[in-house]
């Protein structure tokens, strides 16, 4: 008899980390808000873990919005395990933790949110990328660094020490660990973008800062980067990559420049085999990425790629990737059943538990 497994999901922003707030964040002409990501990801998480046997599945949730229709039905395996008017979900999760056997969070890089709730998780339970991982990807700066040493191509950056760009173009002032555009502009030239950094009275790169009121206290300046804005889905397991789809990033630019995120279909692409050496030359730049990962790229008018970003946990692909809940009628005579990535992925952490040679979880990471 199979034992049943207990496992724990947060998502960070409805489980209530960026406060009640979050509920009234209007979504705009910038875009799909935070909470709206949030809670697609963790619905599509929802649904495939409902359909897999053996699992009792607890929800972090701060009331912020519905639930799944699976977690309002009577005896369901899914229980509701309230974070409102929790300061510190770190603190909660560690808390939590020993009571389940497994720990799913879909949280931002922003402030080293995902890597501080990575840490308060034993790595027997932690299902993603390793702490290593995590930390290089929350850093645009390391993360250019790393892919640059592997010869993937990246933006130009600036930063203080080097010449001031003379090539005309647009530039990008986004913070170091920023994610879903958050804080973002787009500049018509560098001495555009220099002048708002400098307004900001904030560093350039990934070193250590005073925290400021409200607002990121680590930058980067980038050249914008013309061409087509995509994303790559991939399943990182025991050092293999596959390459899930290839989707389609919609972003908007608005007058005063402010980037915002609107939501990105799935799978618009075949997956050609440059494509598969570019998620395989990223992963090896950065260690320990493990279960669905994210790289988001530009595709160039002469069909150059360029590296933007590594995203070390679920995406918003996720949601369109993800295989619906399971019907409630009989399946029909010869359907193949639908795949399901979370057991891939809860599969993929079972086998590098039981590979000594996998990297921990919660191996040290590299000083700043």
């Amino acid at each position: 008899m199979t034992r049943t497994r207990r496992i724990l999901v947060l998502e960070f922003i409805s489980a209530g980390g960026l406060g009640e707030a979050a509920a009234a964040e209007p979504a705009g002409a910038l875009g799909e808000s935070l909470l709206a990501q949030g809670v697609r990801m963790r619905d599509a998480l929802l649904g495939e873990l409902s359909a897999l046997p053996g699992l009792e599945i607890g929800v972090a949730d701060a009331g912020l919005a519905p639930l799944p229709a699976p977690m309002r039905t009577p005896g369901t395996a899914m229980r509701r395990l309230p974070t409102a008017g929790v300061n510190d979900l770190a603190a909660w999760l560690h808390a939590q933790q020993s009571a389940f056997d497994l720990v799913w969070v879909i949280a931002p890089e922003t402030g080293d949110c995902l890597l501080s709730l990575c840490q308060a998780v034993a790595p027997v339970r932690w299902i993603g990328c390793s702490a290593g991982a995590i930390r290089v990807a929350t850093s645009k700066t390391r993360t250019r660094e790393r892919l640059a040493a592997q010869g993937v191509p990246t933006p130009r950056a600036w930063a203080p020490g080097l010449p001031l760009p003379a090539q005309p173009g647009r530039w990008v002032l986004k913070p170091d660990d920023g994610a879903g555009s958050e804080h973002t502009r787009v500049f018509a030239d560098f001495a555009a973008a220099h002048a708002a950094l400098g307004a900001t009275g904030a560093v350039v790169g990934s070193g250590e800062v005073q925290a400021a009121a409200g607002m990121p206290t680590r930058w980067t300046l980038e050249a914008w980067v013309e061409g087509d804005a995509l994303s790559l889905s991939l399943l990182c397991t025991g050092g293999r990559v596959e390459v899930l789809s290839v989707n389609r990033q919609r972003l908007t630019v608005a007058a005063d420049g402010r980037l915002g995120y609107a939501g990105v279909d799935a799978g618009v692409a075949p997956v050609t085999p440059a494509l598969h050496d570019l998620a395989v030359r990223c992963t090896a730049a950065v260690p320990g990425l493990a279960g669905f990962v994210g790289i988001d790229f530009v595709r160039q008018v002469d069909g150059q790629l360029c590296v933007i970003e590594i995203n070390p946990r679920l995406t918003c692909a996720y949601a369109g990737l993800a295989a619906p809940p399971p019907a409630t009628g009989p399946a029909r005579d010869g359907a193949r059943p639908p795949r399901r990535l979370a057991a891939d992925i809860i599969a993929g952490h079972d086998a590098a538990l039981a590979n000594p040679a996998t990297e921990s979880a919660h191996a040290p990471t590299e000083p700043a």
